[in-house]
């Protein structure tokens, strides 16, 4: 019943935020010259640069996607995703 303060678990991020991250993770993985790249490595990136996003799970990237993807920014299909 100690007075310290209490842990609380990782903040999770707003969508604004997750679409920040995303977006900023998208454009290092096709700084080079790439059609495609599978949502298993956006996930892996995201691990190593932003782990509030990759933790989001893959249910909220991929709502993250369709977001993006209405905005014209991104087309993502069977695990893949394409700049537009």
């Amino acid at each position: 019943m100690g007075g310290g303060p209490r842990q609380r678990g990782p903040s999770t991020l707003s969508a604004a935020e997750l679409e920040a991250a995303v977006e900023a993770a998208l454009n290092r993985l096709f700084a080079g010259d790439r059609d495609d790249v599978p949502l298993d490595e956006l996930v892996n990136a995201l691990r190593q640069t932003e782990p509030r996003a990759a933790a989001a799970g893959r249910e909220a990237l991929v709502t993250t996607l369709d977001a993006m993807e209405a905005a014209n920014k991104v087309m993502h299909r069977e695990g893949r995703i394409h700049l537009i």
